[in-house]
């Protein structure tokens, strides 16, 4: 039995991701790994003129036709079936539509800190991020071969930076960035302080009207709803703190409500770094964020900035305390 349309269109949408060859009067062509765009397949192309115009006029009979009906239908269409499936990822970039293979089931939340900042990322599609990497030709690391910031030279972290919003889009449901002073080289990082670092981002500013605490309270519940009960990946990076605190600390703090703490089920995944792609997905997003931010005083991050409620650290810590 031949497959569905609807089954052609979720191949095509991963053909193109990785690349595709194929064979056109005999003559060998490759397409390299793009994303897909829908009205690329939706024009005549009876008279293919360029290499991806040749292999769309290779599908089926009637596809393209079935296409132009079957592909935006309102909820059941291709693509936000294939969205409502987690078998696809749809975001807009440029004013255009891009549909890309979603690999992972579920989100797992990568930590990381670099140099002041303390990052976490909710990541749907890690595996589409890594595949992302390597479209890019970064280059792995060491003995394990790993993706590592660090270790990237000016090059290639441009070229990550170049793409930055791409791959938070192909990768990143939601992250949230702290930038502190706690955060920093002497690991000298303790609960109370990361307590209350979390804490201060979603807390306060109830007379603030776009920033105002019924916000704030959605957004620490979407957060909560992220983390919890899902994989949780963090490298030791910080010092007094070991991964399986930071992570419980993060989901419970993110679990009060109304200043109660809410039944919570922290997972720390003990996954090293070069066996965890989250961690390594994360590390090169957290690399990437701070220095794009240190350099342009955060205008062109995508990230959209929060007021900080410092009531929420220890006493003992605000007089010296930069977040």
């Amino acid at each position: 039995m031949p497959p569905s349309n609807y089954s052609l269109f979720l191949g095509i949408v991963s053909n193109l991701f990785k690349g595709v060859s194929f064979s056109y009067n005999r003559n060998p062509i490759t397409l390299e790994p793009s994303f897909f765009h829908p009205y690329q397949i939706l024009r005549d192309v009876s008279d293919p003129q360029t290499d991806f115009e040749k292999w769309v006029s290779g599908f089926p009979p009637g596809f393209v036709v079935n296409a132009r009906s079957e592909m935006y239908r309102s909820r059941v269409g291709w693509i936000d079936r294939g969205v409502a499936e987690n078998k696809l990822i749809k975001f807009e970039e440029n004013e255009r539509i891009v549909v890309a293979p979603r690999f992972d089931d579920e989100t797992a939340i990568g930590i990381d800190s670099s140099s002041h900042y303390f990052v976490v990322c909710c990541l749907d599609n890690f595996t589409g991020g890594i595949e992302y990497l390597k479209q890019l030709t970064i280059p792995q690391s060491g003995y394990n071969r790993e993706y590592k910031w660090h270790k990237l030279n000016p090059f290639y972290r441009s070229i990550i930076k170049s793409n930055f919003t791409t791959i938070l889009n192909l990768s990143c449901s939601a992250m949230f960035a702290i930038r502190s002073n706690f955060i920093n080289s002497d690991n000298t990082l303790t609960k109370d302080q990361m307590r209350g670092l979390i804490d201060g981002c979603f807390s306060g500013f109830k007379n603030d009207p776009d920033q105002n605490y019924e916000q704030r309270s959605d957004l620490r519940k979407m957060f909560f709803d992220l983390c919890d009960r899902n994989a949780v990946h963090c490298d030791p990076d910080f010092g007094q703190v070991d991964p399986g605190e930071v992570v419980r600390i993060l989901v419970r703090t993110l679990s009060k409500k109304d200043d109660v703490f809410q039944i919570c089920e922290p997972r720390h995944s003990r996954l090293r770094s070069h066996e965890s792609l989250p961690i390594q997905l994360a590390d090169c997003i957290v690399g990437s964020l701070r220095e794009i931010h240190d350099s342009s005083g955060g205008y062109n991050s995508p990230l959209k900035p929060l007021y900080y409620d410092s009531r929420k650290l220890p006493r003992k810590y605000r007089s010296g305390a930069s977040v």
